[in-house]
């Protein structure tokens, strides 16, 4: 019988590359080697630019002792690898009570226990927010910007969640991406946003949950765990989506009941 571990190292945040593997459902782990690269170096992968170009490919036998990287193939080569291999060994995920409410809005779930990256930022009001203050709130983090058209139909949806649910522990988190403070704050005048907006002018929030596109919205449970994200808009005041945040708001915080 055939036995072959896989295991993916990545240059990103521990967070970045979850999303990442959660979006595709990959069977096999993947490391983290952000900030240090000493993985990556150890294994003499030196030249970041190729980095970014292609996968290299280590085979270590079962006696420890590891191939030279002759297989070196291009993204996209190793990702319909990858995709394969999802569709002939992908395990089965484990249900939490919430999953069931996660496919109606199209959103992609943690399988496991993630906590996502802690951050800090001024909003466009001068108030300071960040993610370990939110603990014990359901939190609704949206990555978005004044140019996207897609994010447009959902600021004054995010708003009215805002209106009605704040009371019950539901807050929204708007972070604008690379964006002047005067331009996001007549945004919110014209649209008359009232939720916090993060200003995130040199784009490390967005680096930081590797945001591919916009919006990308992602959902933290009271216990301050990541539920699930979304790439792309969704109707986030439908019934389901409603259903959603009811469900998460009926949950105690860490510790709690």
């Amino acid at each position: 019988m055939l036995n072959v571990q896989i295991l993916a190292v990545s240059a990103n945040t521990t967070f970045s590359q979850q999303t990442f593997a959660e979006s595709l459902k990959l069977p096999y782990p993947l490391l983290s080697d952000f900030p240090d690269r000493k993985v990556i170096r150890a294994y003499g992968i030196l030249n970041e630019r190729a980095m970014i170009a292609i996968r290299t490919f280590f085979l270590i036998d079962p006696q420890g002792a590891v191939r030279p990287p002759a297989m070196r193939v291009r993204w996209w080569l190793w990702l319909a690898q990858g995709l394969l291999i999802v569709a002939s060994y992908g395990p089965a995920r484990a249900q939490s009570p919430v999953s069931s409410l996660l496919k109606p809005l199209d959103l992609v779930g943690y399988s496991s226990r993630t906590t996502p990256p802690p951050f800090g930022g001024g909003t466009v009001d001068t108030r300071h927010i960040s993610m370990t203050g939110l603990r014990g709130k359901v939190v609704v983090v949206n990555f978005w910007a004044t140019w996207c058209l897609e994010c447009h139909g959902e600021m004054p949806v995010l708003e009215r969640l805002h209106r009605e649910l704040a009371s019950q522990g539901l807050v929204i988190v708007g972070v604008n991406v690379r964006e002047k403070k005067d331009t996001v704050r007549r945004y919110a005048t014209e649209l008359g946003l009232t939720f916090p907006l993060v200003l995130d002018p040199d784009g490390t929030i967005n680096a930081l949950y590797g945001v591919v596109g916009l919006p990308a919205t992602f959902l933290v449970g009271r216990d301050g765990r990541a539920v699930a994200f979304a790439i792309g808009p969704r109707e986030w005041g439908s019934a389901p989506a409603r259903a959603l945040f009811n469900a998460l708001l009926a949950e105690p915080a860490a510790g709690g009941p």
